[in-house]
């Protein structure tokens, strides 16, 4: 565990995690926007913000939390078959540029789970088996999510605060919504 706030000013990729399990702790919160950012493990801030807003693949399973710390990732690429998990629940906020898997193999599954705002700038794409928002302050996705050819496989609707907002075109084969006091758009 690291106590303090962490920026690597690198330009060079840094790596976070090797899979299996890996959980890493930056209580302090973490930075890395220099340079590419690869994820294969678990990544917690305590009430303070991870920042790998740049390029950033997620190699294995992974889930980042930051309490009431924002998470800003930049256009993110899932291995197969890998799922990502955005908070845990706490009050903090999301924001991603672009999140895509990759394309011909298993599907990535993407989870949103705050209390704060998400939003996707742009797209979410390529081989999304299961796009699911648990809870957030209201949600906003800028982009296209899915395609014509390569629909989401299922878009996950659970409870929100607000709207759950898709600005461009939804191309999804099922989509999910529970019976809460949100609004879909």
């Amino acid at each position: 565990d690291v106590t303090n706030a962490v920026t690597f000013n690198n330009t060079g990729s840094v790596t976070f995690g090797n899979g299996g399990g890996d959980a890493l702790t930056f209580t302090g919160g973490i930075t890395h926007t220099a340079g590419v950012n690869a994820i294969n493990g678990d990544i917690t801030a305590t009430n303070n913000p991870i920042n790998l807003n740049n390029t950033t693949t997620v190699g294995g399973n992974s889930t980042l939390a930051a309490g009431s710390g924002l998470i800003t990732l930049g256009a993110t690429t899932l291995a197969d078959g890998v799922t990502l998990t955005l908070g845990t629940g706490g009050s903090g906020a999301v924001t991603v540029a672009s999140i895509a898997g990759t394309a011909g193999g298993a599907a990535s599954n993407v989870t949103f789970n705050v209390t704060g705002l998400v939003g996707v700038t742009t797209t979410v794409g390529t081989d999304i088996g299961t796009l699911t928002v648990t809870n957030s302050g209201g949600t906003t996705f800028g982009g296209a999510v899915g395609g014509g050819a390569d629909r989401i496989t299922t878009v996950a609707l659970t409870d929100t605060t607000g709207t759950i907002q898709f600005s461009d075109n939804l191309y999804a084969t099922t989509m999910t919504a529970a019976a809460n006091a949100y609004n879909v758009s």
